[in-house]
């Protein structure tokens, strides 16, 4: 009953712990990743943000998709989903007040 206040109430399946964080502008536009788990880590230097687990890599994501993962988290249909293998992502670059910026797009595997 308790256990569900920690990580937003969900346990997944890979324990991303130990895993090193990554930015997705490491990872490069066009680069494709499967999705393992999602977190919003409330730690971080600046604003909350979400952080998605992948293969052995833990990625920060930027803050504008906290909404859209706070959605994820509470719907056990797409969490389900992500235990299952089907969700991943894929990076893409923008441009925000002169600034490079990246991002990704959720996609159905």
């Amino acid at each position: 009953m308790f256990g569900e206040l920690n990580n937003n109430g969900r346990k997944w399946k890979v324990d991303g712990k130990d895993f090193p964080f990554t930015r997705l502008k490491e990872l490069g536009e066009g680069h494709e990743f499967i999705i393992r788990g999602l977190y919003i880590n409330k730690k971080g230097k600046y604003d909350a943000h979400p952080v998605a687990i992948s293969n052995g890599i833990k990625v920060d994501l930027p803050s504008h998709l906290t909404e859209k993962v706070e959605k994820i988290l509470a719907s056990d249909e797409m969490c389900e989903a992500i235990e299952a293998g089907k969700c991943g992502a894929e990076v893409y670059k923008y441009e925000a007040q002169g600034k490079e910026c990246y991002s990704i797009n959720f996609k159905d595997l």
